[in-house]
Order: structure tokens, then C-alpha cells, then sequence
């Protein structure tokens, strides 16, 4: 009886080698068109046009990599993405997608089709980055010369992973995207990408800006300084400089001042009275000074007691400006205040959520500043310059 049990496993587990071994979905590279990146624009025959970085690898010892741009055009993204078959003779393949940028024209109308397709289809990637492209065309973007690597998608999502060191950009997934269009108390907002002019002439992708949208469709786009201040007032900084100008030994002289930023809190918070809320905004910032433009002792005691004291006024006063410019010109609720309401007060969200668009023009914002000086880097003092 043992033996038989033995033979039988040994059958079993014959046969599982032959059923169950290489991939499942396994696919030849050569049939396949393989998506770096993605742009979408309107279309001229159709109501879009969808423009695909592929992928070209040549064989051999040394392997090289290089790009190319295919569009097709359809009434859906996703006819467009199975028009592009008759292009290019094989089926696109999504999972190496890097980025989705989209052009104003399209996303000032709307751009839930797209976030849809991207979420909802079982081949492409909803942890793509999301860019708004403020050329012309989104296409464009593609078109320009890359600086470092082949694929300019793959360079893309370089900087805006390294955002991190610079903070001129938010960097927003399309899940990301899809959950602020969804959740209460916050509107999404996203990158901005455009095409910037190198010594030689040529034109290069670069990252800079926030896309503002109500809802899906794209208000506005602000500059990458005023970017840093709502990702300051939304918690999300991670890293960059802060660049400031403040009085040298000299009073007529103004000197330049970088901080280095190495963490920041910001802890928000809502407070009623009665029927009526503000929201303070708390921002406490440790930075390293990394440059000193003058000779102004700026590292002693006293000064650096000054330097602090400038500092955190200007910066209490950049991110309030941008606050209020946010709600006047734009009045969408990108640094989600309504949502901390919703989340920590939800009886009181209850009463004023119906009209928190109108609300939140005109929502008091009290902000405070504290910045922590961690140290001056390699110099203990500043330079001196002799007088002649």
C-alpha cells in the first residue's frame, strides 16, 4: 500500500512539472510595443489623439536603447490605444508606463475618461505619475531633446521623483489623482511639464509648476515658488532651499541667503466658534544655511537670532500670500483644509459641506512659522573682504 501511495505521488508531482512551469501570460518581446510614456491631446479626425513613447531595444552584446513616438486617434483612450495595432502592428504594452501628460485643452475639459482607463483596465498602471503639459500640444512634450537618458519618459519620471531635493513640483500618481476627485474637503492638483530652452538652442522636457483643477477639469497653473509654499501649507515638503534676501552690513545692500531644507512638519488645525472655523497652520522647518552672500555675521548668536527672525516673517508671509491667491483667483481647496475638518470634525463638516467651495474663499488662515538653523555647514563664520 506504501508503494502505491509513492507511485502515485511521484505521478502527481510529474505531471506539475510539465502543467505549471514558465509564465502564465508569458509574451515575446519582439510582438509587443512597450510604453515608456503616454500624452494625450485632441484629436483631428477623433475626439483624441493618444502620442506613446516605445520603447526600441537592439539586440546584441551591447544592448542599446533608444525611443520612438507613435500616435493613433479614437473616441475613447482605449480605442485609441488599439487603433495605435494598426500602426504599429502590435499591441501597446503598459506595464513599463512611466508618466500620463495631458494637454490643457483637454484637461480644462475634463479628464476623468483618462484617470478611468488608467484605473480600470487590468494592463495599465494607476501608480503612473500625472502631468499637465503647458505647450501647446502634450505631444510636444515628447518631442523635445533628452539631456541624460534615451527615453525621456524615463527622464521625466527622474525629476519628479527628485522633486524631493527641489519641491517646485507636487508629484501626483493617477490613483492619487482619482481618490482627491472622489474624497471630501480637497481638490487634486498636479504637476506641470514644459519645454525648456538649453545653451545649444534645443528645447528639453523639464518639471515645474502646479496644475489646479476643480473637480477634473484644469483652472489654472501656478509657478513653481508659489508651488513650494502649498506643498509648505500641505505638509508635503520633503526637501529643497529656501532663497531669501535680507539686509547686509551695508543697510542700501541686499545680500542673498540659501537655506538648505532638511525636514518640515506642518500640523493644521481647525477651530470653530460658533458657526464660523479658521485654520491655523503651524510650519516648523530645520534647515542648514549653505550660502552666505555678504559679510554679515549671520552665524554668531545675534545674528543668527536676526536671521531667523527675517527668515521665518518671509516665509509666514510667501505662504499666506499664496493661500490667499489660491482662494481668490482660483477657490478650489487644493491643500485640504475641508478634508481635515472632515476627517477630525465630522458633525461640524456635516453643516458647512454644501457650501465649503464658497467657504473656503473666504476662510480665515492664520499661519506660524518657526524655522530651526541646524548649523552653517563648513564654515563656522562668514567670508571677509579686505577694504583696499
Amino acid at each position: 500500500m506504501r508503494n502505491v501511495k509513492l507511485i502515485l505521488l511521484a505521478i502527481i508531482i510529474l505531471i506539475n512539472s510539465f502543467v505549471t512551469t514558465a509564465c502564465w501570460n508569458y509574451r515575446e518581446v519582439e510582438n509587443l510595443a512597450i510604453v515608456a510614456g503616454a500624452a494625450v491631446d485632441k484629436g483631428e479626425k477623433a475626439r483624441y489623439k493618444l502620442t506613446v513613447e516605445i520603447v526600441k531595444i537592439a539586440a546584441g552584446n551591447d544592448a542599446i536603447t533608444e525611443s520612438k513616438l507613435m500616435s493613433a486617434e479614437g473616441d475613447t483612450i482605449f480605442d485609441c490605444a488599439r487603433n495605435a495595432i494598426s500602426v504599429s502592428g502590435k499591441r501597446l504594452y503598459w506595464s513599463h508606463n512611466k508618466i500620463l501628460i495631458i494637454s490643457k485643452e483637454i484637461a480644462e475639459k475634463g479628464v476623468i475618461e483618462m484617470i478611468d482607463w488608467f484605473n480600470r483596465d487590468s494592463e495599465t498602471r494607476a501608480n503612473v505619475h500625472l502631468a499637465i503639459s503647458t505647450e501647446n500640444t502634450a505631444e510636444d512634450i515628447f518631442k523635445g531633446k533628452e539631456v541624460i537618458q534615451s527615453i525621456k519618459a524615463f527622464e521625466m519620471e527622474e525629476m519628479l521623483k527628485n522633486e524631493d531635493a527641489l519641491s517646485k513640483a507636487p508629484r501626483t500618481e493617477v490613483w492619487e489623482f482619482a481618490n482627491n476627485m472622489a474624497e471630501e474637503g480637497i481638490y487634486g492638483c498636479a504637476a506641470a511639464v514644459k519645454l525648456q530652452k538649453m545653451d545649444g538652442g534645443e528645447k528639453t522636457p523639464a518639471v515645474g509648476g502646479t496644475a489646479i483643477f476643480r473637480g477634473d477639469k484644469l483652472i489654472g497653473i501656478v509657478g513653481e515658488e508659489e508651488t513650494k509654499d502649498i506643498l509648505f501649507a500641505q505638509d508635503n515638503i520633503k526637501g529643497g532651499l529656501l532663497v531669501e534676501t535680507v539686509k547686509g552690513k551695508d543697510k542700501d545692500r541686499e545680500i542673498p541667503i540659501s537655506f538648505e531644507i532638511f525636514k518640515s512638519k506642518t500640523k493644521i488645525e481647525p477651530v470653530f466658534n460658533k458657526n464660523q472655523v479658521k485654520m491655523n497652520v503651524d510650519i516648523e522647518t530645520t534647515v542648514t544655511l549653505a550660502e552666505l552672500g555678504g559679510c554679515k555675521d549671520f552665524i554668531g548668536k545675534k545674528g543668527r537670532e536676526e536671521l531667523v527672525k527675517l527668515s521665518e516673517t518671509i516665509l509666514k508671509e510667501r505662504v499666506e500670500k499664496t493661500i490667499k491667491k489660491i482662494q481668490q483667483e482660483y477657490g478650489t481647496d487644493v491643500f485640504g483644509f475641508g478634508k481635515r475638518i472632515y476627517e477630525n470634525h465630522y458633525k461640524e463638516w456635516q453643516k458647512i459641506k454644501d457650501n465649503w467651495d464658497e467657504n473656503f474663499k473666504n476662510l480665515q488662515v492664520n499661519v506660524k512659522t518657526k524655522i530651526i538653523i541646524k548649523n552653517s555647514a563648513m564654515l563656522s563664520k562668514p567670508l571677509e573682504v579686505r577694504k583696499n
